[in-house]
């Protein structure tokens, strides 16, 4: 016998976007099954939990959630929702007439599939969809999980509604995460890479790097970079896996991490390999050269001798639908790139990992985005927080993904722990953090 569907939809029209949105919105979040049919005398005739996505009242008990045209669309154009505030959380698409006083499916559609950034007219320095012009930014809601939010409160409304139904629960989760763009401060750099900051050193009168440079090379001191067996123990000891995305680029300008050929560096990967799930870092040249992110992937995966299926984009260089496509192409499962480097918060306003809506294409595909909220540069150098300041803010953040149940994810670099590089008492923050989060 099968299993009777938890709801059953009417819509007059089905199409990816509708799809998608419900599947987000009832399957990923609310774990509920559904039926979405166009017949409405199939609708009506049935004795089913009932929600009506239209303008016109159908059945008598049934929940109406009003439709605007985003979700019947097979194109995008340049949007600006008005943005409102009810019921102390912020929303769009207003509607009056039915149960639901905006229309929800598209919302959450325009904010996960991240609409706004298909038709950006403007980008920052490095070609990247800039936060200030987001909708979230501009209203307010960037630290909040407006989707995770607004679904919380739409499956409540629904238990209300439909006593039967069986909601379940997901279950917080917290994600560490590390960029290896540098893997050593000092060591594994050449004679020639050496001499030269060192010269830099003494010209600006840094004599403590100078100093703790030499300490460095004659064995003297560790590597200031070389945090690896910390994050590993620290992690381990809390039950966690911790993330490592490693950046295997051709040395440029914004690329300067240790050379792929170096067999030091080979087996610093190999052997966190070993241990903790990888992904690759793409390169900042990459992002627009296929040919570089094809050959930077395989590099890796020759030296790991296994399939990479994660990645976070260097820099944090998003393009919409560009780099997706391109990782995709390559045989990415997950990307981890979702979230701004001068502000924290919710880029797509969810912290709930999804499926990525390829609105060129107009259809859904299999890579997963697991959003990030907290990067410790933009902690520090973006937002100017003092240690102090920086826990305080993460530790909103934190409740935030725990309320609704979410996935919780922090960007660290191992370099970030360099005290002659301004990263003084930034340990305690990132153990902090640590510990509230867990």
């Amino acid at each position: 016998m099968s299993k009777k569907t938890d709801i059953l939809i009417y819509s007059s029209r089905v199409t990816n976007r509708l799809k998608y949105s419900l599947d987000l919105i009832l399957k990923s979040h609310l774990y509920l099954s559904y039926e979405l049919v166009t017949d409405a005398a199939k609708y009506i005739n049935q004795s089913s939990n009932k929600i009506n996505y239209s303008n016109t009242r159908i059945s008598p008990n049934e929940l109406q959630i009003p439709s605007t045209e985003i979700l019947f669309e097979d194109t995008t154009y340049e949007l600006h929702p008005a943005v409102q505030v009810g019921d102390e959380l912020p929303y769009f698409f207003e509607m009056s007439g039915a149960d639901f006083h905006f229309d929800l499916f598209g919302m959450v559609f325009y904010l996960v599939a991240r609409y706004e950034e298909y038709n950006a007219n403007n980008v920052d320095s490095h070609n990247r969809y800039p936060s200030k012009h987001s909708v979230a930014v501009q209203n307010n809601f960037i630290q909040i999980p407006l989707v995770d939010l607004w679904i919380k409160r739409f499956g409540q409304m629904l238990k209300n509604k439909f006593e039967d139904l069986p909601l379940q629960k997901r279950v917080y989760h917290y994600q560490p995460s590390m960029d290896v763009d540098m893997a050593w401060s000092f060591q594994n750099k050449g004679i020639a890479r050496n001499m030269g900051g060192f010269l830099k050193d003494l010209l600006n009168l840094n004599l403590p790097q100078a100093a703790n440079r030499t300490d460095v090379l004659v064995g003297k001191k560790k590597d200031p970079f070389d945090q690896f067996d910390f994050m590993k123990s620290l992690h381990v000891n809390k039950g966690q896996s911790l993330l490592h995305f490693f950046l295997v680029a051709n040395r440029g300008a914004y690329d300067k991490n240790i050379s792929v050929e170096n067999k030091n560096f080979q087996s610093l990967i190999t052997k966190i390999a070993s241990q903790n799930p990888i992904g690759l870092h793409p390169s900042y040249q990459s992002n627009n050269e296929f040919d570089i992110l094809k050959t930077e992937l395989e590099q890796l995966e020759i030296i790991t001798k296994t399939k990479i299926k994660k990645s976070r984009q260097h820099f944090l260089k998003l393009q919409m639908p560009q780099t997706y496509r391109q990782l995709i192409d390559l045989g990415i499962k997950e990307d981890y790139t979702m979230g701004y480097p001068d502000v924290l918060g919710f880029r797509a306003s969810t912290c709930v990992p999804y499926r990525w809506f390829d609105l060129g294409k107009n259809e859904v595909t299999e890579l997963m985005i697991y959003p990030f909220q907290i990067m410790d540069v933009t902690l520090k150098n973006y937002l100017k927080l003092n240690p102090e300041e920086a826990i305080l803010k993460s530790k909103d953040i934190i409740d935030q993904c725990k309320y609704v149940n979410g996935t919780f994810m922090t960007i660290w670099h191992n370099s970030s722990f360099d005290e002659n590089e301004g990263w003084k008492d930034w340990d305690k923050v990132y153990l902090q953090i640590v510990d509230y989060a867990s």
